[in-house]
């Protein structure tokens, strides 16, 4: 995705973009457009139209206000990226992991990780070890003067 701004006054404020096929059709989704519709409608009256050649532009329905209106849609248009750029990641990993046989993917979202690999001969996560005496001693040892 690229974009340029052309903010000067709010009369002819615009702001140009160039999407890839798979980027449109991401945005379109994350903005919940209907298939029918060709252009992607954003908030406060911005609609994103077609210019041609991947290009396509920003543009309100009201001048009113129009540069500080293109600065929402863009931040919008930012953060869609942003999560598109992350999925986009998260799926090449996950296409490398299926190409290796010896390896399993363990699926869980968190707010830092949305899956996890392990060999097929690594132990399962979900039955914690014993702790041995010596690392008991070693809590022991580091925790202990607390207790008093």
């Amino acid at each position: 995705m690229q974009f340029h701004t052309h903010l000067l006054n709010n009369e002819t404020a615009t702001i140009s973009i160039r999407l890839n096929k798979t980027e449109l059709q991401s945005l379109r989704d994350f903005m919940h457009t209907d298939p029918t519709f060709e252009n992607v409608m954003f908030p406060r009256g911005v609609v994103l139209l077609k210019r041609g050649m991947g290009w396509y532009r920003l543009d309100v329905l009201n001048d009113y206000d129009a540069v500080t209106k293109l600065k929402c849609a863009l931040g919008i248009v930012k953060r869609w990226h942003f999560e598109f750029k992350a999925a986009m990641r998260r799926d090449q990993q996950l296409a490398a992991a299926r190409a290796n046989p010896n390896v399993v993917i363990q699926s869980f979202h968190s707010d830092t990780n949305s899956f996890q690999i392990r060999t097929k001969e690594q132990r399962c996560n979900s039955a914690p070890l014993p702790a041995s005496p010596n690392q008991l001693q070693a809590l022991v040892a580091k925790f202990g003067h607390h207790a008093r």
